[in-house]
């Protein structure tokens, strides 16, 4: 009875080790396929590192094309500039419904005009700045009247406008006046200053006080000497254009045109009247 159960025991021993060792074995085997599998599945290869920089490279190549692309769209695109200056030149009293307007601003020029229809009167707001400053220029002692040339029609243009034609030639009257429908007179926004002979200031006291003093008040000397390539005028010391308080310090400030500070065409009329 001894010896049967020791043999048993040692069998049981021998029986439990090559179990033992065979699970060992097992588990090794599954662990070593499984990576196998995973190699195979997500290969670490150079061909894998060539394929994700060819990748990347082509999308910096469709990249580069598109901001290339974009680029040339840009440099043959017509600037806002230009669009501006080709509507301009279609642009007649006839054919225009409002003013043109810049940041609020009405912009009158040899290439902007006013729709004939367009009758606003005086500008009340401009007309009090402009009083104002009149008021001060007289209690100076300077050559003023409290007399002005303000608003006028769109008839009222034309009918001074071909009396200068009549007298000095067209050519030579487009220097100093405006075709109908084309004059800041029209908007009720400009104002010339005239002295106590009846006459256009233009003197260099007065002339220089305007001009040092009428952003104060709203206005800006509109024609100024050296600016006639861009006003499309000569200048008028007398003429000034109230935009506002804010506006006119910023233009006096920078010394620049009302076309300048707008960013829009200036110059003579495109083509002839109709």
């Amino acid at each position: 009875m001894g010896r049967r159960n020791n043999r048993y025991l040692k069998f049981s021993v021998a029986a439990i080790i090559v179990l033992l060792l065979s699970f060992f074995y097992y588990e090794n085997n599954q662990r070593r396929l499984a990576k196998t599998m995973e190699d195979n599945a997500y290969p670490e290869t150079s061909e894998t590192r060539i394929i994700a920089t060819a990748d990347t490279q082509e999308n910096e190549s469709t990249t580069a094309v598109t901001e290339s692309t974009e680029a040339t769209a840009e440099s043959t695109t017509p600037s806002t500039k230009d669009a501006t200056k080709n509507a301009a030149e279609n642009l007649s009293p006839q054919t225009m419904k409002e003013p043109m307007k810049v940041n609020g601003i009405i912009i009158v020029n040899k290439r902007y005009p006013l729709p004939e229809s367009y009758a606003p009167g005086e500008n009340k707001e401009a007309l009090s700045a402009f009083k104002k400053m009149n008021e001060e220029m007289r209690a100076l002692g300077l050559d003023i009247t409290s007399e002005y040339s303000g608003y006028r029609s769109y008839e009222d243009q034309a009918a001074l406008y071909q009396n200068y034609v009549a007298d000095d030639g067209k050519s030579e009257a487009e220097q100093y006046s405006s075709r109908p429908g084309y004059s800041e007179h029209q908007t009720g926004l400009a104002f010339d200053f005239i002295n106590t002979a009846g006459e256009l200031v233009s003197s260099k006291t007065e002339a220089d006080w305007i001009a040092a003093n009428a952003h104060r008040y709203g206005f800006i000397v509109r024609y100024k000497e050296g600016q006639e390539a861009i006003t499309g005028y000569m200048a008028e010391t007398w003429h000034v254009r109230y935009v506002g308080k804010t506006d006119a310090e910023k233009i006096y400030k920078q010394k620049v045109t009302l076309e300048e500070y707008l960013g829009v065409e200036g110059g003579d009329y495109s083509s002839e009247e109709q």
